[in-house]
């Protein structure tokens, strides 16, 4: 979800350690396993997929989801002199929508939100990385609900527009986390720490 952040992430970790390499990998099934035995040092999710007391973590920020579309959609599509159209709940749920599944339990707010109310949307493509689903909007009239902050760092160049999701769902907390194991070690304290202000600078 984050991955638009990895660049700047990357710069700021080459700068101060020139020979330290970054490893992202997709979301575990489990975040608590993979910090345990060490093959992760670090997880970002939503703050409420804590894992108890082994696992620590730290609130990055809060993400407030919209509606990513291309430039031009039918639904949202401005006619000549007439104002704005805000994108409808009917259109919404109407259009085909593309979702991100990677792997990991964690419900799709969006559907539970969707499942609460007794509606339904039409899923249309299911793509493995939120980048992958970016890339598919820009080029067709799929709709994708994601987070407005993070597609705001790459959503010009794809040329994309975000409008207001037509249902209720509150900001989104997102974390940090890392086992308690490692956390007096002074190269992860300095590696979370980094990662940590790094988003917290562009979601905060």
């Amino acid at each position: 979800l984050l991955a638009p952040v990895v660049p700047a992430l990357l710069a700021r970790v080459h700068a101060e350690a020139p020979s330290a390499r970054l490893v992202i990998e997709p979301p575990q099934a489990e975040l608590g396993p993979a910090l345990a035995a060490g093959t992760s040092d670090l997880a970002i999710g939503a703050a409420r997929d804590a894992q108890g007391a082994s696992v620590h973590h730290a609130l990055l920020g809060h993400v407030r989801f919209g509606v990513v579309a291309r430039r031009g959609h039918p639904a949202t599509r401005r006619r000549r002199g007439a104002p704005a159209r805000t994108l409808s709940r009917e259109a919404w749920l109407a259009s085909p929508h593309v979702i991100v599944r990677t792997g990991n339990r964690s419900p799709n707010m969006v559907q539970e939100v969707l499942d609460r109310a007794g509606a339904s949307r039409a899923i249309g493509l299911v793509v493995p990385s939120f980048l992958a689903a970016l890339h598919v909007v820009a080029e067709t009239d799929l709709f994708f609900a994601a987070p407005r902050e993070v597609v705001a760092l790459v959503g010009a160049r794809l040329d994309v527009e975000v409008h207001p999701l037509p249902i209720a769902l509150p900001p989104v907390a997102v974390a940090l986390f890392w086992h308690a194991r490692v956390e007096s070690d002074p190269a992860h304290r300095w590696l979370r720490t980094l990662t940590a202000d790094t988003i917290r600078a562009r979601i905060a």
